[in-house]
């Protein structure tokens, strides 16, 4: 989907909603994020079946601080929307309610017990 709008955003000729084009990519940018960032662990941590509340908030606060704040403010790339941080939360939300599989037997999180 992000895909499709990367394309749709760069083709010229192509008429797309500014609501889209403005705020699609934030709104997708936390599952796509949490679903590589799963699968990385899971690569290197086998146990790991799911992000854990504490592992999503945590995502979601580092990714708004670093674009929302950092970026603008340090590096004076970008430009802070508070929209976006919403959309940073409902992307989130929707990862935790669609894609993040519910626990099993199976431990959340870096610390694994053995």
């Amino acid at each position: 989907m992000y895909i499709l709008h990367y394309v749709l955003k760069r083709i010229s000729y192509v008429e797309y909603p500014a609501v889209l084009n403005d705020y699609l990519g934030d709104l997708l940018c936390m599952p796509i994020m949490l679903t590589i960032s799963l699968s990385a662990l899971q690569i290197f941590f086998p146990i790991i079946n799911h992000l854990s509340k504490p592992q999503l908030i945590t995502s979601t606060i580092f990714v708004s601080v670093y674009f929302e704040i950092y970026r603008p403010l340090v590096l004076h790339s970008g430009i802070s929307d508070p929209v976006d941080i919403v959309l940073y939360s409902i992307g989130t939300l929707l990862f935790a309610i669609f894609f993040n599989p519910k626990s099993s037997n199976k431990k959340s999180g870096i610390i694994l017990e053995q």
